[in-house]
């Protein structure tokens, strides 16, 4: 995601769209790295509470299927509670 960042930034440059554009594409950026430090803390608790899908990539936020894997959905389900009797 990185360069990803990167390449949208010089294509803005390049394009020469109004500076709202890329205060936009900064501030995803940053929201991105909130996310990325509160999952990477919090990645055991994460999964205690979320069953990872098979193929999923085990950090959920690298690699090159990114946060919403190779689907683009959520990389993880919630797991199903089993009734009591």
């Amino acid at each position: 995601l990185i360069e990803f960042f990167r390449k949208i930034k010089k294509w803005l440059e390049m394009a020469k769209l109004p500076q709202l554009y890329l205060e936009k594409v900064k501030t995803l950026e940053r929201k991105f790295e909130v996310i990325s430090v509160i999952f990477k803390k919090y990645r055991r608790e994460f999964s205690t509470i979320f069953q990872l899908q098979d193929g999923d990539v085990s950090d959920g936020m690298g690699g090159a299927t990114g946060v919403g894997g190779a689907r683009g959905g959520s990389t993880s389900r919630p797991r199903s509670r089993k009734p009591t009797r």
